[in-house]
C-alpha cells in the first residue's frame, strides 16, 4: 500500500482551490454580452479542463451559442404556441386563461419548481430576475414561467420561494425541498419533491 503524507493532500487542496479562483478572477474569461465572469463551481474545474481532447464546432466555425426559447407547451391537451411576432409567453389569452384553469396555472407553477436553476437578481428584466443552471433548457423553462408571472424568487439547500404574479395580488409561496433527484441518463429527467 502506497502511503502519502496528509500535508500533500492538504497543498493538493489549497493549489486546487487557488486555480479556481485565478479562473474566476480572469478578466478575458468574462462573457461580452452578458458581463458575467466564470464562475468555478467546484475545485476540479482544472481537472477537467486538463482533460478536453475536442472542441466541436458548428459549420460556419463558431461556437454554438446554445440559447433556448420556450416556444409552446401542450396543457390537458390544448396546445399554446406563439406566432412570429407575438411570443406565447406575450400571448394575452394564455395570460388571461391562467387566471381561469387551474392545471394552466399549476403546469406554470411546476416549471418554476422543477429545476436547478438558481435566481440572480437583475435589474434588466420585467420579473427582476435571471436565472443561472447546469443546462440552457432548465434556464429557459424558469424564465417562461418567470414571464407568465411564476416568479422563483428564492431558493437554497432546503427552501423555495415562488412568487405568484398571475392574479392581482402577488401571492408569496414558501416550499421546503424534501428530495432532489438530479438528472440522469437512466430516468431522463430529474425531480424535486417539495412540501408547501
Amino acid at each position: 500500500s502506497v502511503m502519502i503524507p496528509i500535508s500533500f493532500k492538504v497543498i493538493v487542496d489549497i493549489s486546487k482551490s487557488w486555480i479556481s479562483r485565478c479562473i474566476q478572477w480572469d478578466l478575458k474569461m468574462v462573457d461580452d454580452q452578458t458581463q458575467i465572469g466564470a464562475i468555478a463551481n467546484n475545485t476540479g474545474i482544472a481537472e477537467d479542463l486538463g482533460q478536453v481532447e475536442y472542441i466541436l464546432t458548428d459549420k460556419t466555425g463558431t461556437l454554438t451559442e446554445n440559447q433556448m426559447e420556450f416556444k409552446a407547451c401542450v396543457v390537458d391537451e390544448e396546445s399554446f404556441e406563439g406566432s412570429a411576432e407575438c411570443s406565447v409567453m406575450d400571448d394575452p389569452t394564455l395570460r388571461n386563461r391562467l387566471q381561469e384553469e387551474p392545471s394552466l396555472k399549476a403546469f406554470f407553477r411546476l416549471l418554476a419548481l422543477c429545476n436547478t436553476v438558481l435566481p440572480v437578481v437583475s435589474a434588466e428584466l420585467e420579473y427582476a430576475f435571471k436565472y443561472q443552471g447546469a443546462s440552457p433548457d432548465e434556464e429557459a423553462l424558469a424564465h417562461a414561467a418567470a414571464k407568465v408571472g411564476m416568479v422563483l424568487s428564492h431558493k437554497d439547500k432546503s427552501s423555495i420561494e415562488l412568487s405568484d404574479r398571475t392574479g392581482n395580488v402577488e401571492e408569496l409561496m414558501e416550499y421546503r425541498i424534501l428530495e432532489t433527484l438530479e438528472f440522469n441518463s437512466d430516468r431522463k429527467r430529474m425531480s424535486i419533491v417539495v412540501h408547501p
